[in-house]
């Protein structure tokens, strides 16, 4: 999903739609970001315990 989705802005118009006066790009990048951070940490608390 992370690596996915900032690839489907192209087929967007990147300046619309917007949040709160912010166009879609940043919108989108911020929460890959979160995404992706969510996603490492679950693997590395469940994870921790088998090291």
């Amino acid at each position: 999903m992370p690596i996915a989705a900032p690839a489907l802005v192209i087929a967007v118009h990147p300046d619309r739609p917007r949040l709160c006066g912010i166009p879609l790009f940043y919108w989108l990048h911020l929460a890959c970001c979160l995404l992706s951070a969510a996603v490492t940490a679950v693997v590395n608390h469940t994870t921790r315990g088998a090291r």
